[in-house]
């Protein structure tokens, strides 16, 4: 296999072509510095990984340049002890590792630095604008030399901590980035007009950390095949310059796309292709000669990433998220133990808690500084009956065999997902089905006790005589008290999810969150949808990154229309009443969806206590939240007993 061969870059040899891209954690203190948390997050990748190459994430080095609150910093020479650790830590299991040197430029704020960001021109961040409402001050040509020093300076200070490189960071309208994109650089000096001008800092910069250190020193470029921003930079400009860099003798080119714009999602949504930029990797690897280009964007499987090395499109591939969703991915493809790997599903719950200012996260990895291969077996292993095999029971299920624990899960349906199930079949969501493949799997090789078709009662619970039970059970959806719903035959979105598809041509939901958005994508394909709701906005349930360009694609559907800040207030007949400010209007349908949400299902719950029986809830039985909660909440609870 092309991916597990070694590969040689200067005279660093990488046991495999496996790449660790990266991407920030917000793990160090609020200095900068090195903490234990980060140290344990990157050895953890390196020693259950095998993983041939690690970047450590943006590192910035200049006051204006930082991004986010907790970020990694190489400003100063007290951060080189921390950083020596965090060097060595990696390169003690066998990966080798380059730190990235990050400046904000635009896309830093005054909150998180204290100061009116910078850039080329005063071309604002459109993504940030809309919420800080900052505009980035041009550089003098005087600061421009400073900062070009600054990343000599950090240079010197990466190879001090003993890693084997660095990285230029010019993508993803960060400073650099934002020089060479003509839709950011309006300036008139010799660092603004033509391409030629435009690249003159990233060169510079360039000039200046080769000249402060070693040959054998990795240098390497992050750069944009495409911005997706109207006006900004594009492949054909990204040739030239990957042609620039190599001829200047840099040593590895990393090929990404996008800028932090509403309009597009910098990280892939699970609706976009796997190895979505692999394409643009394959134009520059074209443009250029010998120097190794690496690939990625939404690659979470072994056989799409030997596809792209056998095909030619570059010679390293980066594993960016799937290598938070399971650190031990790269050890899994290396023993051929494909099917027990957890696929990153890119729903950007890991982004979003960045958003948030919180440390990174995974969806569907609870614990992101542990391996599940070195999970300890409980000193009094326990009879554990599980109700629900969606997110919260099929999680607790794994962790609790893999504790040492008798485990008995059951599932009312014929089949294990739950939620998992109707998530999937929502447009463009189809990768959720692969934690499904994936627990399936588990379950079988867990050898654990799953039985279908059987609901939870107290009968079973006597037949089976549980030490504790853990009700993972889910929701019900909520039905809101609306005069005459009750003497039509309405639907509910599990219904449709299901595939009960409605008849009519004409069709109205209730409810216009997340559940509502994708069911009337589902319907509107062939139907005239009309999505009631009685908030300001759609989607105030979805993640920011997405709903930006989610909501406008929905607005924008000929087949749906949208009321916002409507309210039913009966229905009578075929007809909707609903009250909008003061006035009524009526909603003709032919069917009628009712998505208003959803209640936890624990009916069970008060028979199970007054029979003394110990019982946890978790997931959406326990309170109504995301698959993220599920697998948190059914670790926490399981790694307790």
């Amino acid at each position: 296999m092309k991916l597990l061969e070694p590969f040689q870059i200067k005279n660093c040899t990488l046991r495999n072509r496996i790449v660790m891209p990266p991407m920030d954690t917000n793990f160090a203190d609020p200095k900068g510095f090195v903490t234990d948390k980060i140290l344990k997050y990157y050895e953890q990748r390196a020693k259950g990984g095998g993983i041939g190459l690690i970047y450590i994430e943006g590192t910035y080095f200049d006051e204006y340049g930082k991004g986010t609150s907790n970020m990694l910093s190489i400003r100063e020479d007290d951060k080189i002890e921390g950083l020596s650790k965090l060097a060595e830590v990696i390169k003690k299991h066998g990966a080798a590792t380059i730190l990235q040197l990050y400046h904000a430029g635009s896309q830093a704020t005054s909150l998180i630095t204290g100061n009116k960001p910078v850039s080329a021109s005063s071309v604002p961040c459109q993504f940030l604008y809309r919420m800080v409402k900052e505009t980035p001050r041009p550089l003098t040509v005087e600061e421009i030399k400073q900062i070009t020093k600054k990343y000599g300076d950090a240079a010197e200070r990466t190879e001090k901590a003993g890693f084997d490189g660095v990285e230029i960071h010019a993508a993803h309208g960060y400073l650099l980035n934002q020089f060479l994109s003509p839709y950011n650089n309006k300036r008139t000096d010799e660092y603004g007009g033509d391409l030629n001008n435009r690249m003159r800092f990233l060169l510079e910069v360039f000039d200046e950390i080769k000249s402060r250190v070693s040959k054998d020193f990795i240098i390497s470029f992050r750069m944009n095949g495409r911005d997706y921003i109207e006006g900004g930079f594009d492949i054909d400009e990204a040739k030239i310059v990957a042609k620039n860099m190599e001829e200047k003798g840099v040593d590895i080119v990393s090929v990404s796309a996008g800028a932090y714009d509403p309009k597009f999602i910098l990280m892939p949504y699970m609706n976009e292709p796997r190895g979505i930029f692999s394409h643009l990797a394959a134009d520059i690897k074209k443009a250029t000669s010998k120097v190794p280009i690496i690939t990625v964007g939404r690659i979470n499987d072994p056989q799409l990433a030997e596809q792209i090395l056998n095909e030619g499109k570059a010679d390293l591939i980066a594993f960016g998220r799937q290598s938070i969703a399971d650190p031990e991915f790269a050890n899994k493809i290396i023993n051929n133990k494909s099917d027990d790997i957890i696929r990153c599903i890119a729903c950007l719950h890991c982004s979003d808690a960045l958003m948030q200012m919180g440390g990174i996260e995974c969806a569907i990895n609870a614990n992101m500084h542990e391996l599940e291969s070195e999970i300890e077996k409980s000193a009094s292993p326990k009879k554990i009956l599980i109700a629900g095999a969606g997110p919260g029971g099929l999680s607790a299920a794994k962790y609790a065999s893999l504790r040492g624990h008798n485990v008995t899960l059951l599932e009312k349906a014929d089949k294990i997902g739950g939620a998992l199930n109707l998530a999937s079949v929502a447009p463009g969501k189809e990768e959720i089905s692969s934690i499904i493949k994936y627990y399936k799997h588990k379950l079988q090789e867990l050898k654990i006790d799953l039985r279908l078709n059987t609901e939870i009662s107290m009968d079973v619970i006597g037949e089976l005589n549980p030490d504790i039970v853990i009700l993972a059970t889910g929701t019900i959806p909520e039905i809101p008290p609306i005069k005459g719903l009750d003497k039509i035959d309405y639907k509910t979105y599990i219904d449709v999810l299901e595939g009960k598809t409605p008849l009519g041509k004409k069709v109205a939901i209730l409810g216009g969150g997340m559940t509502g958005i994708e069911v009337s994508e589902l319907l509107a394909e062939d139907k005239e949808v009309t999505i009631i709701e009685q908030m300001k906005r759609i989607g105030a349930n979805i993640i920011v990154m997405v709903a930006n360009v989610k909501i406008p694609e929905i607005e924008a559907n000929k087949n749906i229309k949208i009321l916002k800040k409507t309210k039913v207030e009966e229905i009578i007949g075929n007809k909707a009443i609903c009250s909008q400010k003061d006035k009524k209007i009526e909603v003709e349908f032919d069917d009628f969806i009712v998505s208003a949400g959803a209640k936890p299902n624990k009916t069970i719950l008060d028979e199970i206590k007054e029979k003394g029986i110990k019982c946890k809830e978790i997931g959406d039985c326990k309170k109504p939240r995301k698959i993220a909660d599920a697998i948190k909440e059914a670790y926490k609870v399981v790694m307790k007993l």
